[in-house]
């Protein structure tokens, strides 16, 4: 919340990921969320004492030049990653970083700090992407069989099986009609439906978790074709709330992080924006880099 008052909602985090302690009082929270300082209520925070703490988010440059990050589940007590760009120029091969908020990084073991923003996680979504729907049907297929070669079970005839699958001219065209960008789309369908072969995604053709909660993963809007679930995504989200400067969740269009863009409020993930980039570098990058910078 914006002030101990708890009147003006700001944005909100998975339990398990961590957040900075500045201080407490008996009825409120003082925490510190992607460099900024909020409130929030006693009994919506869990207070870790150092000496407990069993692991961290860190940043991480690959011999690939590639920015990855390894997160921290608290609870689950265990990491996971994803690679999300290039690793900015200043920033060594092999070094480990941490930030608050994925764009000021301080080196781990030394006072260096780099300020980075990864293009396509604070790229205007209202800009165009370079890329036929064609050639996004091509990564689809690519991505899928890719997937199906993993051995993972949920995986197997994904390349048949996939809502993703043939909706690259749609997607081209929406992003003519309303301006919104096909990389982005296709990105963020990509991340909320696991590439197509989610649940929801099977059973009810919602490829974008729309009203699928943490509290109740299982629940989920129904609609007639993957086609229709693109169309609720831009008509009630993008253009509505998140991408219009009047919308009630606006804060900028682009994906962002926990400061600004969509990922204040769209998704509890504090790491949802640069994921949604990640893909779209991944997608970039496979089609022969035309959008990037």
């Amino acid at each position: 919340y914006k002030d101990s008052s708890f009147k003006n909602l700001i944005t909100y985090i998975q339990s398990g990921r961590e957040i900075n302690y500045i201080g407490s009082s008996p009825g409120h929270v003082i925490l510190e969320v992607g460099g900024l300082t909020y409130y929030a209520k006693q009994n919506e925070v869990d207070l870790v004492p150092t000496e407990l703490v069993t692991g961290s988010d860190y940043y991480e440059v690959g011999r690939d030049g590639v920015l990855y990050h390894y997160t921290y589940n608290n609870i689950g007590k265990s990491y996971a990653n994803y690679s999300i760009a290039p690793a900015a120029s200043s920033m060594r091969i092999g070094a480990k970083y941490t930030s608050l908020d994925g764009v000021h990084f301080s080196e781990i073991g030394s006072n260096k700090k780099v300020t980075y923003y990864p293009y396509f996680q604070f790229q205007s979504i209202r800009y165009p992407s370079a890329y036929t729907g064609a050639e996004l049907d091509t990564y689809i297929n690519e991505i899928l069989i890719d997937r199906q070669k993993t051995g993972i079970a949920r995986y197997q005839n994904a390349a048949t099986k996939s809502k993703l699958i043939g909706l690259g001219d749609y997607l081209k065209a929406v992003e003519e009609t309303h301006r919104v960008n096909a990389l982005f789309i296709l990105a963020t369908a990509i991340h909320e439906s696991d590439y197509g072969i989610s649940t929801n995604a099977q059973a009810k053709n919602n490829i974008f978790g729309i009203k699928v909660f943490d509290s109740d993963p299982d629940k989920g809007e129904v609609y007639a074709s993957p086609e229709k679930s693109v169309d609720a995504f831009i008509r009630e989200y993008m253009n509505k709330n998140y991408a219009n400067p009047l919308g009630g969740y606006a804060n900028g269009a682009a994906p962002g992080n926990k400061v600004v863009g969509f990922n204040v409020r769209y998704a509890s993930d504090p790491n949802w924006g640069s994921k949604i980039a990640g893909h779209m570098w991944r997608i970039d990058t496979f089609l022969g880099k035309k959008d990037y910078q």
